[in-house]
């Protein structure tokens, strides 16, 4: 992997969730003494992967998330180097261990705490602790400031709200959206039983530029809608099919249904989502909640309104 360092972005943040790794529990049965963000892979605790991903793309506001049994475990944790063009040390991560944050806490809950919501100032990042990645962050972060900062929403009118995929969107009137990554299962390294998600989504307007060789342009794509497998199995055996909502069919008439791509669970979020979370009580899960009702919203009539986002977007009109 290169190791150069990546164009600072100033005022942007990362948070990184270090869970207990249930999943991962024939190298993680005592959680308290060996969470899975410190399990070694390739001789470096996991964690040292997406903290070196966040590094490498100039992002050194960096936030570990972390249940207080598991909290003291990180203090002594590695850190990566610092690559040979930045001259000052890394700062150390800030580690935020909530007392009534659990082992169990979902997602969209862990960011709708109040310390995590204090912690949080401007535009950021959420990624797992598990993340090993090639592709570059800032190529990421670009895409995303290139599209929301005029193409994505900025010149469209006001009615509208979009959600995020690796592709994005943002609700028209200004509003940045967010991106988030999902990644094809199928292929010459794919592993047989992977889960997978359900995401439709649509084409997004591109600049009338060409995009340059390598750009992420060509794979962003709108989200309209995203659940997991389950979820769809479930949906599909109550109804005896798949249902599709006439308002998205209105809004949208040239559609695609993914059912071989997995949520990569790495997501670059404007601010104002935070409120958006906190004022949702009801949303639990990331992935299937913040980015799922937030998809759907762009094009289910009334969904906007009971998700608060025309009072938010008025509340943070500054941001």
């Amino acid at each position: 992997m290169p190791h150069g360092l990546g164009m600072p972005y100033p005022g942007f943040q990362a948070i990184i969730l270090c869970g207990p790794g249930v999943s991962l529990n024939t190298f993680t049965a005592n959680p308290e003494d060996f969470p899975k963000a410190l399990v070694s892979t390739a001789n470096r605790p996991m964690v040292w992967y997406p903290l070196d991903w966040c590094y490498r793309m100039g992002i050194t506001n960096v936030n570990l998330i972390t249940p207080p049994l598991l909290c003291q475990r990180y203090p002594n944790s590695p850190r990566p180097k610092p690559p040979p063009n930045l001259p000052l040390p890394l700062p150390k991560p800030n580690i935020l261990s909530p007392e009534s944050l659990s082992q169990n806490t979902p997602t969209a809950e862990i960011l709708r705490h109040p310390e995590v919501q204090a912690a949080i100032t401007g535009d950021f990042l959420v990624l797992p602790c598990d993340l090993v990645c090639e592709l570059p962050g800032e190529s990421l972060i670009e895409a995303w400031m290139i599209h929301q900062g005029g193409l994505g929403g900025a010149s469209l009118s006001s009615e509208d709200y979009r959600g995020p995929k690796m592709g994005l969107g943002g609700e028209r009137g200004g509003r940045r959206g967010g991106l988030g990554v999902w990644f094809e299962t199928k292929g010459e390294d794919s592993t047989k039983g992977t889960e997978t998600d359900f995401v439709i989504t649509t084409s997004l307007t591109q600049p009338a530029a060409p995009p340059p060789k390598g750009s992420l342009r060509p794979h962003i794509f709108k989200i309209l809608y995203s659940t997991t497998t389950d979820t769809l199995r479930d949906i599909t055996e109550e109804n005896k099919g798949f249902p599709i909502r006439h308002g998205l069919i209105r809004k949208h008439g040239k559609i695609r249904m993914l059912t071989t791509h997995r949520d990569a669970h790495i997501y670059l979020f404007p601010y104002w989502v935070l409120e958006m979370i906190k004022r949702n009580e009801h949303f639990e899960s990331i992935s299937e909640d913040v980015v799922g009702w937030w998809a759907k919203a762009g094009w289910q009539d009334g969904l906007a309104e009971k998700l608060h986002l025309r009072e938010i977007f008025d509340q943070t009109s500054s941001l």
